[in-house]
């Protein structure tokens, strides 16, 4: 077997191999991180092999070290065991991850049962479609694996309730997950954690608005302008004011996201881990300080 350095690189495409095997400290560093999750698990053994590579599959383009530095070992060490199938892995993150996260979701959803949910997000997160790999094997420990499941289980629970209520809206029931990731206080973190890129990305897809849709938004949010109003100020029907508030949220939403996701530059599963929700909340309130209201409803 080769060092860990090499099993990273070979997993990686041939144009990016030379860059980690001249990384000077990287065999160490990989050390660091398999030894960090055997300390954690000592029950279970996953192989140099298995860990690197599933490590390497995960990493993109930029720093190597650092990138490597900031993963979360026990976390992916566990998760490699139990994509693997290892029993007590299994047994490992029911109990420390998947059964709260569940718990923490049915205490919201309270028509759902927890053994029910619990098996959902189990198949959900074990078991991949016909041909495809589980949802935990793009689990890239970058954030939590706890925080993580609680993700996937909200989602779930979400989806779930609407089975159960079939006239639910999907805006209704996105509210409901915006109301849920508001008082979580693990997604809380998160929200700290990437409260300086959110802000820039805001501030840059507001920036992005051209003058007039600045302006709406300026009268409509800040000085409470109302659509009948707004028609009348611009001379146009009122479904045309209507429809240039819904372009702005949309356009708001859109460049937000994507300036994020350049910001973060996260695989696409663990952007949506990380800060979907936080997303789908954004989403709401634009939706509520962009509602088309009457100028006689407006506080």
């Amino acid at each position: 077997m080769g060092s860990l350095a090499t099993l990273f690189a070979d997993a990686l495409p041939l144009e990016r191999r030379a860059a980690v095997l001249e990384a000077p400290n990287i065999e160490a560093v990989l050390a660091s991180k398999v030894e960090e999750g055997r300390r954690a698990w000592p029950s279970f053994v996953v192989t140099d092999d298995a860990f690197v590579r599933h490590a390497a599959k995960h990493h993109g383009p930029g720093d190597l070290e650092p990138a490597i530095e900031a993963l979360l070992g026990a976390d992916l060490y566990l998760a490699v065991a139990c994509i693997e199938g290892n029993a007590a892995a299994l047994a490992a993150l029911d109990a420390t991850a998947l059964r709260p996260a569940a718990a923490e979701a049915v205490r919201t959803y309270r028509a759902l049962e927890a053994a029910e949910l619990e098996q959902v997000v189990r198949e959900k997160v074990l078991v991949g479609r016909a041909g495809e790999e589980s949802k935990l094997a793009s689990y890239a420990g970058r954030a939590p694996l706890s925080s993580w499941l609680r993700v996937v289980a909200v989602h779930a629970a979400v989806s779930m309730t609407r089975r159960l209520k079939p006239n639910d809206t999907l805006d209704e029931a996105t509210e409901v997950l915006a109301s849920v990731v508001a008082g979580d206080i693990e997604l809380a973190h998160l929200e700290v954690t990437y409260a300086a890129q959110f802000k820039a990305s805001f501030h840059e897809a507001l920036a992005r608005l051209d003058e007039r849709e600045r302006t709406l938004l300026r009268m409509h949010v800040l000085d409470h302008v109302g659509i009948d109003d707004l028609c009348k100020l611009h001379n146009v029907h009122r479904a045309t004011a209507a429809r240039w508030l819904v372009r702005i949220r949309e356009a708001l939403f859109a460049n937000t996201r994507t300036s994020l996701r350049e910001r973060l530059r996260l695989d696409e599963d663990e952007f949506e881990s990380l800060v979907g929700a936080m997303l789908s909340r954004l989403d709401v309130s634009l939706e509520r300080a962009l509602a088309p209201v009457d100028a006689g409803n407006t506080p």
